[in-house]
Order: C-alpha cells, then structure tokens, then sequence
C-alpha cells in the first residue's frame, strides 16, 4: 500500500503523519524504533514513552500515487496545523533543484551534504544558491 498514514494518541489526539510506499513496513519500522526508544521523531518518542502503545492507533489515511506521496503529506500536515490540531512534527519542507525534502536529514543523507551547509544554503542571498528554499504550502 502506498499512501499517508498517521500515528494517533488517542489520549491528546495529536497525531504524527508520514508517508510511504509500502505502509506495513513502515508501520513495523515506526513500532520497533518507539519500543526501543530510537524514533527520529523525538517528540512522538516521548508521548510513547509517557502513554504507552495501548493509547496510539495506527492509521491509513489516504491512498495516492508515489509521486505524490511528500506533497500529499506536507498539505494534510499543513491542513492539520491550520485548523488548530496538534501534530508531533516540527519539519518545514523545502526543494532542492525541484526536489521536495521533508527532512534536513534526509536531504543530507541523499545529497552527501552536511545538514548545516543546507541550512546555510537554504537561507543565503547567493544567487548559486536560490535552488534551495521553504515551501509554502
């Protein structure tokens, strides 16, 4: 299954949102990495913790096309944010050479490029520069 999906408190309601092209196993990485306590996801990690696993559901929330997967992702968390929701995210998506990124990380990790340098790239005046830079979704 390819598609969006969520991690649920069902105690506070806040939600964390991610997408995939294979929804199982993302859901059994996301299971392994809070039960030991390694989810990139620090402030999901700690609600997890303080909770536990029988208050968060995991959900499917919308089918959509590989190619769609980020922008799909990034106007429901938008969405979600706009109308007052919480959501256990603090990413601002950006584009590089045309590319969406959801992550500094996975941004570094694909182009072999030190995280600050992309920071320091995305907010220069440079115009070497101007292919990195904050959507607004």
């Amino acid at each position: 299954m390819v598609g969006i999906h969520r991690i649920k408190n069902i105690i506070n309601e806040k939600c964390y949102y991610g997408s995939s092209k294979n929804i199982e196993k993302r859901w059994l990485r996301h299971k392994s990495d809070l039960i030991n306590k390694k989810h990139h996801n620090v402030l999901l990690q700690k609600s997890w913790e303080k909770y536990g696993e029988d208050n968060f559901i995991f959900e499917v929330v919308e089918f959509c096309n590989t190619s769609d997967l980020l922008v799909v992702e990034q106007k429901m968390v938008y969405g979600i944010k706009k109308i007052g929701k919480k959501v256990y995210s603090n990413n601002k998506p950006f584009i590089i050479d045309g590319i969406l990124y959801r992550t500094l990380k996975d941004a570094s990790e694909l182009l072999s490029i030190n995280i600050m340098t992309i920071k320091g790239r995305i907010k220069s005046k440079r115009p070497e520069f101007s292919n990195y830079n904050y959507v607004s979704i």
